[in-house]
Parts: C-alpha cells; sequence; structure tokens
C-alpha cells in the first residue's frame, strides 16, 4: 500500500511513448462517456460505462419521464476499435466503437453523424494544463511549510467540506491514470459523499511534477511515476485491481474521523 515498488523512469517514458503513437489504446475507451440529444422536443440523455474488466453499463433517459432504459454487456478490442456485446433473451446485439480522439468516440461507423457521437465525462475539474495555472492545479502554498532543517514540507489537508481529500497525481496519456480514472468514477454514485479529488497532471506541467516530488519527500515515498494517490497516511503507485479495495476501506476510514 504505502511505498510500493516503482518502475524505472526509462519504461514509463517508453510506455507513455507508445500510448501517444497508437489512439486505439484500448485503456483509452475506458471510462464514463455522454451522448444528449433532443428529438421532437425530449431530450434523450446516454451514459455508456466502459470499465477496464470488460464489462459495460449503458443507461438511456427521457427528459419527458417516459421511462430509462438499460443494458449490461461486454465488449472486446478489435484491430482498430473495441466492440460492445449485450447479451438479453438468448440474443445479442453488436456494436462497434471507435475512438476519435480521447475525448470523445463514435459508435457504429467511423464517419459517424453528430448524434452519434459519446464525449468522455470527468469526475475531475481540471485536465491537461499544458501551460501553468496556480489555481487550476490546486497547489495551496499554505500547504507548504519549512521543517526544522530549513527544508520544505508539505501537510496536506485530510478532508475538505466534510469529504476525504484523495491527492491524484497523473499523466495525460498514462493507462494505469486513465484506468485508476475510470474507476474512481465508477464509485462515485455509491462513495462519492465520502471524497472529493484534487488532480494534478504532472506530464506536460512542470511546477505540478515539481510539486509531486515535494509532496512525496515529505511522506518518506519515491514517486518517480504516475498514478500517485494519497489517501490520509496511505499512498499507491500505479494501479491495480488489488488497490480497489484497499482505497476505499481509506476513503470510509478517514470518513469517519473527526
Amino acid at each position: 500500500m504505502k511505498n510500493k515498488p516503482l518502475l524505472p523512469i526509462a519504461i514509463l517514458l517508453i510506455v507513455g511513448a507508445t500510448l501517444f503513437a497508437n489512439p486505439f489504446t484500448q485503456n483509452n475507451y475506458v471510462g464514463t462517456w455522454n451522448n444528449t440529444i433532443v428529438y421532437k422536443d425530449v431530450t434523450i440523455d446516454s451514459v455508456l460505462i466502459i470499465k477496464n474488466n470488460k464489462d459495460i453499463s449503458y443507461v438511456r433517459t427521457y427528459s419527458d419521464g417516459s421511462g430509462t432504459y438499460t443494458r449490461e454487456g461486454t465488449w472486446k478490442k478489435e484491430d482498430d476499435h473495441i466492440k460492445i456485446i449485450f447479451n438479453k433473451d438468448n440474443e445479442s446485439e453488436e456494436y462497434p466503437l471507435y475512438l476519435l480522439d480521447n475525448k470523445s468516440l463514435c459508435v457504429a461507423e467511423k464517419n459517424c453523424k453528430k448524434d452519434q457521437v459519446f464525449h468522455k465525462k470527468s469526475l475531475f475539474s481540471k485536465k491537461l494544463e499544458y501551460i501553468y495555472d496556480e489555481e487550476d492545479a490546486m497547489i495551496d502554498q499554505d500547504d507548504i511549510i519549512e521543517n526544522d532543517n530549513h527544508e520544505q514540507d508539505v501537510k496536506l489537508p485530510l478532508k475538505k467540506d466534510d469529504k476525504v481529500i484523495i491527492y491524484f497525481f497523473r499523466g495525460e496519456g498514462c493507462s494505469h491514470c486513465a484506468e485508476a480514472e475510470a474507476w474512481f468514477e465508477s464509485i462515485e454514485k455509491e462513495y462519492g459523499d465520502y471524497f472529493t479529488i484534487k488532480d494534478y497532471e504532472t506530464w506536460y506541467n512542470q511546477d505540478n511534477a515539481e510539486y509531486m516530488q515535494k509532496v512525496a519527500e515529505s511522506r518518506g515515498d519515491e514517486a518517480g511515476g504516475v498514478p500517485y494517490i494519497i489517501i490520509g497516511d496511505y499512498t499507491w503507485v500505479g494501479f491495480t485491481e488489488e488497490y480497489e479495495d484497499e482505497m476505499i476501506q481509506a476513503i470510509l476510514y478517514y470518513a469517519n474521523q473527526e
């Protein structure tokens, strides 16, 4: 949980370069996607959740209160897209999904109509700060204090508005970061009342990268890679399914602390 072994930085750079070179990396599909259209004065909202365990959830709601349509299914990787499969009453429906970019995908065909495009939804309020902005990066200079050796330490607040703060250091294009982000989004409905996220992009934002190192050094961690996730006294580097229960336990533990 705390101070887990890190991948060499060189390996991380190679993985990052591979992701940028291949827009069809399946992890880029993982996340929550939204589509909204208006048909005969009725607004139709569709939500598609693509999970890293190959499960799919789809929910469609209508503004006129006529009901909610839900489907569950799975997905698999094809050469340049993924295919989603819905099974119901011994029948299956299959639809291809094509990634247009990291923020939008198209249902059914590559050259799709506007109403077939889904856009990625994020739990995180700030995305990809190419130009550093202190407010956007959410670095609170009051958290940086000087210790007895005249070195800078970082004291991270545990809560904000009675919610546990999760400090999430990531890299745009990092596949494990995308998996972690999708997982946080997937637990928002059940646990969203207990946590909030401070999000720091570090691959394109040098100030955020330096801040991550200050935080890690203050905590005695060796955060040479992302995602680097902090909840209270616990830290995780990287992301795997075995971390999920640990993080939920940490969220609930600190949520019950005064």
